[in-house]
């Protein structure tokens, strides 16, 4: 039999806003950003956080801006 390899799937959600209140909100929740005119990025290894990020980003925070989850495996 084959052995199974495990693999590592990493989610990021790149959100981006140039207004201040959205800003100080993104913090909040644990997103960085290295520059001003960057997208705001939230990396984890956990779907259960990436969801719940996005469950606060919409239905909480009413958060309208754009954004953007990509998921990769390794």
């Amino acid at each position: 039999m084959p052995r199974q390899q495990s693999t590592t799937e990493t989610y990021t959600l790149k959100v981006k806003t140039e207004e201040p209140g959205n800003a100080e909100l993104l913090v909040k929740l644990g997103f960085e950003r290295e520059w001003d005119n960057e997208p705001f990025i939230l990396c984890t290894n956990s779907f259960q956080e990436m969801m719940n990020a996005l469950s606060l980003l919409q239905e909480e925070e009413r958060y309208e801006g754009s954004w953007t989850l990509t998921k990769k495996e390794e």
